[in-house]
């Protein structure tokens, strides 16, 4: 095995169960090493002159040179046997090094000692006793890195059960000190040098400042030529002993590595107090900077190599902790869950530190310039070409390698973590590199479609350097498929940190710069995510996409919408979220098992606690009309597309992504038909239904008649679809039910009343025209040219709906027996009354008290029933009338009498056979008098369509996309694909095509 060796995949931790004796499969010469090394140390332990009487710091630099050969000798045997077994063997071998107890006490006590060795303790010509304590240390170090993570480790690896030890000891402490003090020297060079250079004015998101190397800022740190020279068996060592201390991080900071919460908040709480009272992160973070640039060439270099990836791996802990952290937070009591984000935030704050932060940049920057050929900020060309793009061999052609990536990786988390704005590169500068690392994953999984001969989405512009305007310049490095779409996510939730709009939504450009993010998440979303495979990382993209957050002025109830789009929504919305959402819907409609199902479910279940409302009314208020009447369209789609038997919830079964459709596009209706309006636009509705004018300019906003003309049109879509799905599976739906009911009564009165729409509305597509559009809506609605009644009666299928409503009126008790209860036992009688009403043919409502009195033709009977003058008999309604009483017993029982009242009245008339008009107070309902017709709602706002009604077609981004072919005989209609003309053909246009083409009617 050999340094080049990345620690990954390792899982889990305990201790080790396995005997002390020497297992047969170790070498003889390794045998022979642990048993005699326990011996060699033993010379430590021999009474020390006290600490500085000669000028040393460490037992082991007062050590006779016999004695130091002793201990080198088996140090490097045990060091060479772990680098040279084959990678797969590593675990096993390292295990049995670590089974024996005393050998590894051993080891231990060389690390201690090794880490109080002074500088000139180390430093020495070669042969000397100082040399010999370096390779010593050296080897110590590297043989307890090898040990602490091997890659493939099984649980109970005994090396998982130095974690805590190492970080209580204060090791971590005592390789601060210890590196500090190598690197003295190169550090006051570098000062040196930096003190002569002339700050530069900042251009742009970056500043080209020469800073001293120990503030950590992307400057210009460069190595004192002649000063302090270390030499290469010191510089070995640092390097070695940074990998190790980098290691202990990697090891505390992976909530993989423990076996369960418990052990991992404990190790995470021991790693925070070792790193925030020893400060090796700083430390660290310079000293790998100055020895990379002291030792180009060097032994040492190979080390160092090693120390540089696993420092962004590192790095890439500590964000992955934080996050860990934030998720058991969640639903915590608020004593343990303060705990928690309290770790966070000190893990934060470690992070922050300038070296830390300065560190990250000079090693992820160097590849992003590579990869994309954007500026420096400043860094030195020197550093540049000091810091090693990959380790071994390159890859071949243009795709980066894993040790560039984890780079790349590793300065995001960084700058994820970044605390505060202080210090280069600034707010503006993390944005900017982050941003940049977005579009260059962006710009690489095109070149990567190109190469499969494929266009991908290329719609949506956009340069690596963040610009989003025009097309993206091929990349010079890419980044390969397994890891694209995790830098372009990890490139999102950095950036998303560093938006002004999160911080000071009043600045100026705060909204162009979120809409700047908002269109990288539309294009990553179009682009990247069908590389995406792990399922974490989906739905952590399906989180970006909530915006859970915004101040919603619908959480209210009321609909009184402020004419402009608040500020975050307005930078959503600029920035494509619209069309994101629909495309990502279309692309999981297509392909329930693929990436984007994933993002969507997570999306959709994170909005489960009340806040998709707000979310989705938002989206449809202030977007593009046509655009979100697109939504509209494709959401009926998905609730045609699934199968009505996948749509009923099995307790302790993960829902399918249909359910999950049903679910959110029910919970919208819902929640919508609770709206109340705010009073000034109520007075007016209820004026003008009564016949009388409004003053121009008065009503709701154009962003409430906007969310109502869509809220009308996604009742007529998506309600015939929720009334199929309930009638058709074989478990009864109570929560697709109870939606229905809720809007049964406003469709009902929608019928008995007048069309309304506020004085001054405009047409969805933005033109004059809204008074007359309306008048003709009303023209049309006197003899339902509109569709009220047929939507109600024929598309809603609501007699066999209630049917079977009513067939589950027994087992209500069972399934709640509280307050859902009532209020499905409510609205099933008024939305039985309601339909009975329509159904059997009473008159839509008198325009005024005044007409009331004139109104003739009706007499009412004493069961209350009445029949219009020559009315003609209508089929009875099938309802079973003791499922009625029994509705009305339970209300009754609940204190709602008059509708135990109603109830009963209509199970009389039932039973006497439903002959002539059920009449039932409809009450005044303003939103459904706010509610265009369904035909002038389409016609308005879905103009072209497919004409297949039962058109179930996802293909393409958007609805709005869809081409349409006309009919080849009478051209009077367009269908989106063969299969829907033919459809369509067969369910009755043949007939109509040839009236057409013979000129009739």
């Amino acid at each position: 095995m050999s340094s080049r060796r990345a620690r990954e995949g390792a899982r889990g931790s305990g201790s080790s169960t396995r005997s002390p004796a020497i297992p047969h499969p170790l070498p003889s010469n390794i045998r022979d090493a642990l048993q005699r090394l326990p011996k060699a140390v033993e010379p430590l332990s021999r009474p020390q002159p006290k600490q500085g009487d000669d000028g040393s710091g460490s037992p082991l630099a007062r050590l006779r040179t016999t004695e130091l050969r002793a201990i080198l000798q088996h140090v490097v045997a045990l060091q060479d046997f772990l680098f040279t077994t084959h990678d797969s063997d590593v675990p096993r071998a390292s295990a049995d090094v670590l089974a024996h107890a005393p050998a590894r006490q051993a080891l231990l006590r060389l690390l201690a000692v090794s880490l109080r060795l002074r500088r000139h303790e180390l430093s020495g010509e070669s042969g000397s006793r100082q040399e010999l304590c370096a390779k010593i240390a050296e080897g110590v170090a590297t043989t307890l890195f090898c040990t602490l993570m091997p890659v493939g480790a099984s649980t109970d690896h005994p090396g998982r059960s130095l974690r805590l030890p190492l970080l209580r000891s204060g090791a971590l402490h005592a390789a601060a000190r210890q590196l500090a003090e190598l690197v003295e020297p190169l550090a006051a060079g570098a000062a040196a040098t930096a003190a002569g250079a002339v700050t530069a004015a900042t251009a742009g998101v970056g500043s080209a400042a020469a800073v001293e190397a120990v503030q950590g800022p992307v400057g210009r740190p460069t190595a004192a030529e002649g000063q302090g020279a270390l030499t290469e068996p010191v510089v070995a060592y640092a390097g070695s002993l940074l990998v190790l201390v980098y290691v202990v991080i990697i090891s505390g900071a992976d909530p993989g590595l423990v076996s369960g919460t418990a052990e991992a908040l404990r190790t995470c709480g021991e790693l925070v107090a070792a790193l925030e009272d020893s400060q090796v992160l700083e430390h660290a973070g310079q000293a790998l900077l100055l020895l990379q640039l002291h030792a180009p060439g060097q032994r040492g270099a190979r080390p160092l190599d090693q120390a540089t990836l696993d420092a962004n791996w590192a790095h890439q802990g500590l964000w992955q902790m934080v996050n860990f952290l934030g998720e058991r937070a969640d639903g915590q009591g608020t004593s343990a869950s303060d705990g928690r984000w309290q770790l966070a935030a000190s893990l934060r704050a470690v992070a922050s530190g300038r070296c830390a932060q300065h560190a990250a940049l000079c090693l992820g920057l160097p590849v992003l310039c590579d990869a994309d050929g954007g500026p420096a900020y400043g860094m030195p060309p020197e550093l540049l070409a000091a810091l090693p793009m990959e380790l071994g061999a390159s890859p071949s052609g243009r795709r980066m390698g894993a040790f560039a990536i984890r780079r790349l990786r590793g300065m995001l988390a960084m700058l994820q973590l970044r605390l505060g704005t202080q210090g280069p590169p600034g707010r503006r500068g993390a944005l900017g590199i982050t941003m940049r690392a977005g579009w260059l994953a962006v710009a690489s999984a095109r070149a990567l479609a190109a190469e499969k001969g494929s266009s991908g989405g290329h719609n949506s512009g956009g340069r690596c350097s963040g610009n989003s305007g025009g097309e993206l310049e091929p990349p010079r490095r890419i980044v390969p498929a397994p890891a694209v779409f995790s830098v372009a996510l990890q490139a999102l939730q950095a950036a998303q940190r560093h938006l002004l709009l999160e911080t000071r939504p009043e600045a100026e450009g705060a909204v162009a710069e979120a809409a700047g993010w908002w269109r990288l998440v539309a294009v990553v979303a179009a682009d990247v995510l069908p590389h995406g495979t792990l399922a974490a990382e989906l739905k952590a993209f399906g989180d970006l996409l909530i915006v859970s957050e915004w101040e919603s002025a619908v959480d209210d109830g009321v609909l009184s919408l402020p004419p402009e789009a608040p500020l975050d929504t307005a930078a959503a919305l600029e920035g494509g979220l619209l069309r994101c959402l629909e495309r990502l819907l279309r692309r999981a409609g297509r392909d329930p098992q693929g990436p984007e199902s994933v993002v969507v479910v997570r999306a959709l279940r994170g909005l489960a606690d009340g806040s998709l409302w707000p979310f989705v009314a938002r989206l449809l208020a202030y977007g593009e009309p046509r655009q979100a009447a697109a939504l509209v369209a494709t959401l009926r789609k998905l609730l045609r597309t699934g199968d009505p038997q996948t749509m009923v919830p099995d307790p302790g079964a993960e829902w399918s992504i249909h359910l999950r459709f049903l679910w959110a596009w029910g919970y919208v209706l819902h929640a919508g038909v609770d709206w109340a309006l705010a009073e000034p636009w109520e007075a007016e509705l209820l004026e003008r239904e009564e016949g009388e004018a409004a003053a121009p300019g008065s009503g709701p906003s154009p962003a409430s008649q906007q969310l109502l003309r869509l809220l009308s049109c996604a009742a007529c879509e998506w309600l015939p679809e929720l009334s199929r799905t309930a009638m058709a599976v074989t478990h009864r739906d109570l929560t697709t039910l109870h939606t229905m009911m809720r809007w049964l009564p406003l469709l009902a009165a929608r019928c008995a009343s007048r069309p309304c729409e506020p004085a001054g509305s405009a047409s969805a597509s933005g033109q004059d025209g809204g008074q007359h559009d309306c008048q003709a809506a009303a023209d049309d609605d006197c003899g339902d040219g509109g569709g009220w009644r047929a939507l109600l009666l024929e598309d809603l299928s609501p007699v066999p709906l209630l049917s079977v409503a009513l067939q589950a009126v027994p087992s209500l008790d069972k399934t709640d027996g509280g307050e859902f209860t009532q209020a499905f036992l409510r609205d099933l009688v008024l939305s039985c009354c309601a339909v009975a009403a329509v159904y059997t043919g009473q008159a839509p409502a008198p325009a005024s008290a005044a007409a009331a009195d004139h109104a003739q033709g009706a007499t009412v009977g004493p069961a209350g029933t009445a029949g219009p003058s020559g009315a003609t008999s209508l089929p009875p309604l099938p309802w079973q009338a003791e499922l009625l009483r029994e509705a009305a017993t339970g209300l009754r029982n609940g204190g709602q009498r008059e509708l135990a009242a109603d109830a009963e009245g209509l199970a009389a008339s039932l039973e006497r056979g439903g002959g002539g008009t059920f009449c039932v107070a409809l009450q005044r309902c303003p939103l459904a008098s706010a509610l265009l017709p369904p035909a002038e709602a389409r016609r308005r706002l879905l103009p072209c369509r497919c004409a297949n009604p039962a058109c179930a077609n996802l293909e393409g981004d958007s609805e709005a996309d869809l081409r349409l072919k006309a009919c080849a005989r009478c051209g009077a209609v367009g269908y989106c694909c063969r299969p829907c003309q033919l459809e369509h053909w067969r369910a009755g246009h043949k007939e109509v095509c040839g009236r057409l083409r013979g000129g009739g009617e």
